[in-house]
């Protein structure tokens, strides 16, 4: 989808370019944690008392759903999910 006035998107990219390297790789840094809690607060509320494996694996069908190669979930979890902090069951963040 595409909604944004050409104008508007070209006002975005110019105050992007102005940021420093860091500064827009914090940016990406900090909505990837948002994005994590939001995928996470979701879950909970959907889904109360899961195990902590339960939870990632949850949380990796939220992240890569359909993309995920058949039997990820049984044999090669920990590589995927190793950006998945440890949330105890029932925790609202």
């Amino acid at each position: 989808m595409k909604d944004t006035d050409k104008s508007i998107e070209e006002v975005f990219f110019e105050m992007m370019m102005q940021k420093s390297g860091e500064e827009r790789i914090r940016m990406g840094f900090e909505m990837f944690e948002l994005a994590k809690k939001s995928i996470i607060a979701s879950i909970l509320h959907e889904k109360s008392g899961l195990s902590e494996t339960e939870m990632k694996s949850e949380i990796l069908k939220r992240c890569y759903g359909d993309a995920l190669p058949s039997g990820i979930e049984e044999g090669f979890r920990a590589p995927y999910i190793k950006f998945c902090r440890k949330v105890p069951a029932g925790k609202r963040l």
